[in-house]
């Protein structure tokens, strides 16, 4: 405090397991002597002392979202990072906020597709994306709505190691975000800002500043029309050709431009980029699309996936895309539950084989099932199991894609069905054991 001037001072209160608490005498002893129901309220006990000496120099208490757990301390400031709960429950509650949810505010996130980027911690938050978030809760009262202090964007830097790098990082995303933080929603929109960036662009050139150029790339997706895939080729920067290849060439001023989403006739890797005066205005993206005989037909949720990582959403077992480098394109998430859906091929339809990806990555709470099976059915009522595979996992697992393929003498079938069985928490030799783990998958393949 003798360093800083400000009011506020952060105090972190993040991230602090309790296991440890519960296993040594001097906290179990603290929690008795105070009363204490339990360990969230040790953490609650401990951010109320250090308030109260905040408060007696004139401070204000700001900290991260877990401050909530156990009881908020009389006039602390709650900073949103996990989501946007903890600050409409702090805002109920009558306290302040800052707004500096992950999926819209982290800047150590992916920018651009991760193939084409310099090496992040994970995620995926394009400009369009941070532009789009509206920091003040529809949910709260005009009154609680005063609670919401203002937004911040975050750059942490464990995979950054150059200012040049930060700076690629943080621009244009800091001109998104200060639009968002210094104007009303109902004024925002996102041509009209698109417009403006052209200056802004011309503007960080001249000030030599290392932007960011991912919004000079195409994003390539896919849309469901008459339960087919087409290919679905974007960009946030307007008024440029979209050209594209699917051959595996980097596309030119001579490949093929976009006009329409369009429908591969067999699995292929489609790259594009954006051409101004017959050349590339950007980076080239590339991204496999696979073709086979669930392409793009329903898909019946059983057990739903995560709204967190929902990825194309009910259609994004069979629409063609196989899970990326990050989680937020390819890939459904589900946390702590089981995965299970079904596939409907639309008529009795020759099969020889199905599989399915999933990611095991232990660091990030992301591991392989215990268990994967798949059946058919004729009817949708009826099942007669394919194959079961089981999943092995250890503490020296590193990040990896397994297949779980089952090949099976050729069969009629009309629905397809995949049981993954979740490990449902982190095991004893994990860190952070006994939290939920993630169960990701990208595509069912039907052949």
């Amino acid at each position: 405090m003798d360093i800083f001037p400000s009011t506020f001072i952060h105090i972190g209160g993040d991230e602090a397991p309790k296991d440890r608490w519960k296993t040594c005498p001097r906290c179990q002893a603290r929690i008795k002597a105070e009363g204490l129901k339990d360990e969230m309220e040790l953490q609650s006990y401990f951010i109320k002392r250090i308030e109260k000496f905040l408060v007696s120099k004139n401070r204000r208490l700001l900290g991260w979202d877990e401050i909530l757990e156990g009881g908020l301390a009389p006039e602390a400031t709650v900073m949103a990072w996990r989501g946007i709960q903890a600050a409409i429950d702090a805002a109920a509650q009558g306290h302040d906020a800052v707004m500096t949810p992950v999926d819209y505010c982290y800047f150590d996130y992916y920018q651009a597709d991760p193939a084409t980027e310099p090496e992040a911690i994970g995620g995926f938050l394009t400009l369009k994306t941070v532009y789009s978030y509206n920091p003040v809760p529809p949910v709260l009262t005009s009154d609680q709505a005063r609670h919401i202090l203002g937004v911040q964007g975050n750059l942490w830097t464990e995979y950054i190691k150059t200012p040049e790098q930060a700076e690629y990082m943080a621009f244009p995303r800091a001109i998104a975000l200060a639009e968002i933080a210094w104007s009303q929603q109902e004024r925002r929109n996102w041509d009209d800002f698109m417009d403006r960036m052209d200056n802004q662009f011309a503007r960080l050139s001249l000030l030599g500043v290392n932007y960011s150029k991912g919004s000079f790339s195409v994003d390539i997706t896919t849309t469901n029309q008459d339960n087919r895939n087409l290919v679905v080729l974007a960009s946030e920067i307007k008024g440029l050709e979209i050209r594209y290849t699917l051959d595996g060439k980097n596309p030119d001023a001579n490949s093929a431009v976009y006009s329409a989403p369009f429908e591969l006739p067999a699995s292929a890797t489609v790259k594009a980029a954006l051409f101004k005066n017959g050349k590339t205005a950007g980076s080239i993206s590339e991204c496999p699309v696979v073709v086979h005989i669930a392409s793009g037909k329903p898909v019946t949720i059983i057990r739903p996936y995560s709204f967190k990582y929902p990825g194309s959403g009910n259609q994004a077992m069979t629409d063609g895309l196989t899970g990326s480098d990050s989680y937020r394109k390819g890939w459904q998430g589900y946390e702590g539950t089981d995965m299970e859906f079904s596939v409907d091929l639309l008529k009795p339809t020759a099969i020889h084989s199905v599989s399915t990806r999933f990611s095991n990555n232990p660091s990030a709470w992301v591991l392989l099932p215990a268990t994967v099976v798949y059946a058919a059915s004729a009817d949708g009522i009826t099942w007669t199991t394919l194959g079961t595979l089981n999943f092995e996992i250890n503490p020296a697992d590193e990040k990896e894609v397994k297949e779980a393929r089952v090949n099976f003498p050729e069969t009629t079938a009309r629905y397809i069905k995949v049981s993954a069985a979740s490990r449902k928490v982190l095991p004893q030799w994990h860190a952070y054991k006994g939290e939920p783990c993630w169960i990701f998958a990208d595509e069912l393949v039907v052949e």
